[in-house]
């Protein structure tokens, strides 16, 4: 039986935020005014550096299995269906662009002080006129952008919203050759990266979102979708396990593509077996990833200038205890603004669309 929702999906949700949350704790410890340090050159500094080095040094590979899973998520509940334009785009901005609005005009706030405090912004530069418009309508990743700037996390939502268009464009038709209307897609995307056209970003996630649509084919539409699944992300595991081992110098970022593969199609395989429906308790870690991913940054920034204000050291964001409570804030905010202020303005939205379209018109002929 198919289960009506992919719990264990949505979970791998909250784990790829973790990753990124530890890929960011790097931020802690810039001094004004830097915007980038390797995680491994901060080894001495960073805590727990020994067991969560992966974290520190690749937990920006998450933002592909994000986009892997929106794909099969988009796959489960659009693909052979006939949306409108409208509905499709007001779903997508009505979950969407409130909490970003919000972020926004928060990292905006919070800059003029930075610099105030310190000199410098904290954190990403790149915080004038021209990237403000930029986020202002989520194109900051569109390659228009010098750099990353103000609550710069939102930038792989923004390269993801263009493939929400490709993908309502040919939702309706996308499965019913099975896998390879999907598969034509990547291979089109794959064919645009190595011309070097457009923005290189654009095309991975296009890869990446339409791995995923396959992924949910095989999960939601194949006779024997368990099998099936378990040999594509066992064959993707094995890959991660063995190029290393075949190809010598082999650079880590190629194995993302297999590493995402076996974990979203993991995670299906759970979805399909016995543990899927215990795991629905735990749904509300996939519910809150979004709000968790656009809050990390502008906490950051109130964080270190409360730090700075009450004269406590940037040392003490070396301790374990600061990097759990950090965590901690972030996914507790997380939660709370999917509970008080997306849910509720998604469904305000929505309903005021609804009721703006079944109004009576006042005009007079």
């Amino acid at each position: 039986m198919r289960p009506d929702h992919y719990h264990a999906v949505d979970v791998l949700r909250g784990l790829a935020a973790f990753a990124i949350l530890v890929y960011h704790y790097r931020h802690m410890l810039f001094p004004p005014g830097v915007f980038d340090i390797y995680g491994g050159d901060m080894a001495g500094e960073l805590p727990l550096y020994d067991w969560l080095f992966p974290f520190y040094l690749y937990g920006n590979w998450a933002v592909q299995v994000f986009w892997m899973i929106s794909g099969f998520v988009f796959a489960k509940v659009y693909a052979g269906k006939d949306t409108p334009g409208g509905t499709f785009v007001l779903r997508r901005f009505a979950r969407l662009y409130p909490l970003h609005f919000v972020t926004l005009l928060i990292v905006a706030a919070l800059q003029p002080i930075a610099v105030a405090d310190f000199g410098a912004p904290l954190i990403f530069g790149n915080n004038d006129a021209w990237h403000f418009v930029l986020n202002l309508f989520l194109a900051s990743g569109w390659g228009l952008e010098r750099g990353m700037s103000f609550n710069a996390p939102i930038w792989s939502v923004s390269v993801e919203i263009l493939v929400y268009l490709l993908f309502w464009l040919v939702a309706k038709p996308l499965l019913r050759g099975g896998i390879a209307g999907p598969l034509a897609i990547i291979a089109a995307a794959g064919a645009m990266l190595m011309l070097g056209a457009g923005a290189p970003r654009i095309w991975q996630c296009v890869q990446y979102f339409f791995i995923g649509c396959a992924l949910y084919h095989v999960a939601g539409h194949h006779l024997r979708p368990v099998r099936d699944l378990a040999l594509i992300a066992g064959a993707a595991a094995a890959a991660c396990l063995a190029l290393p081992l075949l190809v010598p110098g082999l650079r880590l970022g190629n194995l993302v593509l297999p590493l995402a593969i076996a974990l979203v199609g993991g995670a299906a395989l759970i979805d399909l077996g016995r543990w899927g429906a215990p795991i629905r308790r735990l749904r509300f870690i996939g519910d809150s990833t979004y709000g968790t991913y656009l809050w990390n940054v502008p906490l950051q920034i109130a964080a270190l200038l409360l730090a700075h204000r009450l004269g406590i050291a940037p040392e003490v964001w070396q301790a374990p205890a600061m990097f759990f409570a950090y965590l901690a804030v972030c996914f507790g905010a997380g939660w709370l603004s999917y509970v008080a202020f997306e849910r509720p303005a998604n469904r305000a939205i929505l309903r005021w669309w609804s009721a703006r379209r079944s109004a009576p018109s006042t005009l007079s002929v």
